[in-house]
């Protein structure tokens, strides 16, 4: 595997894992509850919908990365774009779609810009 899939696969596992720890702290809460289970003392929150929907696209990142498919390495790069918009958007509001805090934004972000750039840095080499 060369460096640009093993970065993939780094930030994919980072992901995933966050996904599956919240995921696991936010068992016994409601599907969409306004505050999620806690990622250790991290900060970065997620309910149960937001938990899965992070394992996935950790899952689908990391599957591009394997692969060698840019196309899903950029698609889950979208869909935490998608997570942090709504965490901008709903964060402090009674009707918080994946239970997310402010810190969940960094985990978003980090892993939007990271798969983005990862993804499109492989058309060049290509």
């Amino acid at each position: 595997m060369d460096a640009l899939r093993r970065a993939q696969f780094a930030v994919a596992i980072v992901a995933l894992i966050a996904g599956v720890v919240t995921l696991v702290a936010s068992l016994g809460l409601p599907l969409t509850s306004p505050r999620g289970g806690a990622l250790g003392g991290t900060g970065i929150t997620f309910n149960l919908l937001g938990a899965a929907l992070v394992s996935v696209l950790g899952i689908v990142a990391l599957v591009g990365a394997v692969l060698r498919r840019r196309s899903l390495v950029l698609a889950a790069a979208g869909g935490f774009a998608l997570i942090a918009v709504q965490v901008l958007l709903q964060f402090g509001r009674s009707a918080n779609l994946l239970g997310t805090r402010g810190s969940s934004l960094s985990l978003a972000l980090g892993a939007a810009a990271g798969l983005g750039a990862l993804g499109l840095w492989g058309r060049r080499d290509s």
